[in-house]
C-alpha cells in the first residue's frame, strides 16, 4: 500500500501493521510531518494513485467551544 505526504508530496510505502500501530498516522521520512495516511491510501504508487491530494490532518485535539453556535452571537437576544 502507498500514501502521499501532504506536506512534501513524497510517496511512502506503508504496511497494514504500521497503520494499525499508529492508528492510521505515519511520519514522513523526508520532512518529518505526521499525517493521517488513510486519507491518501492507495494500492498503486504515483501521483495519480490517490485520485486527489490529501489535506493536512493533525492528530485529534480537544474539542473547542463554538462561540457562534447556530448563528447566534454571544449577548444577542433572540426574536420572540
Amino acid at each position: 500500500m502507498f500514501t502521499v505526504c501532504p506536506k512534501c508530496a513524497l510517496t511512502l510505502a506503508v504496511a497494514a501493521a504500521d497503520l494499525r500501530a499508529g492508528q492510521g498516522y505515519v511520519r514522513c521520512g523526508r520532512c518529518a510531518n505526521v499525517f493521517n495516511a488513510l486519507l491518501g491510501l492507495s494500492d498503486e504508487s504515483g501521483p495519480s494513485a490517490a485520485g486527489h491530494t490529501p489535506t493536512l490532518q493533525q492528530p485529534p485535539a480537544a474539542p473547542r467551544r463554538q462561540l457562534h453556535a447556530q448563528g447566534v452571537r454571544p449577548g444577542a437576544r433572540r426574536a420572540q
